[in-house]
């Protein structure tokens, strides 16, 4: 499986039998520094969160130039005593610099999955508590530890090897199942998850240009006028077409639904990878699945909401909203959605300009496409 935006590598919690997600469109590496051996800035988010998951149980390894994020010993036997299992050995699957996954070995046979987040996926254990609580098909927590910087730690059944790739019919029944699940609301001492209401799609345009003022104020992300040009007009947009945002499906939300975050083995289906859960219109759900290289096909949301609502979901998925069509309305914003998150990537989290190329090209593309479809 392959992460389909170039600017992020996800990793699976399951053995694909094909190998794991960790990999990039495009040919970029946004782990791998711009020189082997290089460090980056000490002010680096990046690196920060590597350093505080050292302390707190995790290691920060480099392995071909890039500081991966690996669970140390102390991390391991805290989940392990917390799941009532014997580590016998490990085995490293995937790893980038904001998370990683390993197959621990368990004694009397079997095996469980590590996986080792930053502060920027911190909330996916819980995220995996509550929807399993909530019938979604996920793969089964069995133990999370989280540190005072945000990072966390989890133990996850082995799901095996993936035995399908997820078809259309998959894709409708997991978005239904996900959108079926209450939102996760904060409680004392504990955030819930971000809401992605009108006001938060309104913002997206400027807060895209501000990371993107920020990238080049460091004089990186030359020749992007086009992109700043575009996302400018998208701001003028923003406020009416934001409109509609709260109607049905409304609520959990997955966040980066894709084949990767599907798995289908011997018991069936799963939905992995919940690091960008949110509270939010379920519709760009369904958008996400085309975040590969291909170009949008409205058509092909057009069809994805007809079966979601042949299948049980709200009728008022096709209603028009902000003054468009529903499939208009959701292909533009998942678009925003995605040039907010790969700029946060590379303003924040990743600093490499080795990276680069790889996302400008990408955002490039994906701000032409919202303004296609918000008009």
């Amino acid at each position: 499986m392959r992460s389909v935006w170039p600017g992020r590598i996800r990793s699976s919690c399951v053995s694909t039998g094909r190998g794991w997600s960790g990999s990039l469109t495009a040919g970029s590496d946004p782990g791998r520094p711009s020189a082997p051996g290089a460090e980056r800035p000490a002010h680096d988010p990046a690196c920060a969160s590597a350093r505080a998951s050292e302390s707190a149980g995790g290691s920060a390894a480099r392995i071909g130039g890039r500081r991966m994020m690996w669970p140390g010993r102390a991390l391991i036997n805290t989940l392990a005593e917390q799941a009532r299992v014997q580590v016998t050995g490990r085995s490293a699957v995937a790893a980038w610099e904001l998370s990683s996954v390993e197959r621990l070995t368990v004694a009397g046979g079997g095996s469980v999955v590590c996986k080792c987040v930053s502060v920027v996926f911190g909330a996916e254990a819980r995220v995996l508590a509550h929807v399993y609580a909530h019938q979604v098909p996920v793969p089964r927590l069995l133990a999370a530890d989280e540190y005072f910087d945000g990072t966390a730690g989890m133990l996850l059944e082995d799901l095996g090897p993936a035995l399908a790739e997820p078809g259309f019919a998959d894709t409708v029944q997991a978005a239904l199942a996900v959108h079926a699940c209450p939102p996760l609301l904060p409680v004392p001492g504990l955030r819930g998850l971000p809401v992605v209401d009108e006001a938060a799609l309104a913002g997206l345009p400027q807060r895209a240009l501000v990371r993107l003022g920020e990238l080049r104020c460091v004089h990186r992300w030359a020749g992007t006028a086009d992109i700043r040009a575009g996302l400018e007009h998208l701001a003028v947009l923003a406020a009416t077409r934001a409109g509609g945002a709260r109607i049905p499906p409304f609520g959990m939300c997955h966040g980066e639904y894709r084949p990767g975050s599907v798995h289908i083995g011997r018991d069936g289906l799963r939905v992995l990878d919940w690091g960008r859960a949110h509270t939010g219109p379920g519709l760009l759900d369904l958008v996400s699945w085309q975040a590969g290289p291909a170009p949008l096909d409205l058509g092909t949301i057009d069809e994805q909401i007809d079966a979601y609502i042949s299948g049980g979901g709200p009728v008022s998925a096709r209603a028009d909203r902000g003054g468009i069509t529903a499939a208009e309305w959701a292909g533009g914003w998942q678009r925003l959605q995605a040039v907010d998150w790969l700029l946060e990537l590379a303003a924040v989290w990743l600093c490499d300009p080795v990276d680069d190329p790889a996302l400008v090209e990408a955002i490039r593309r994906y701000v032409q496409e919202a303004i296609t479809c918000l008009k």
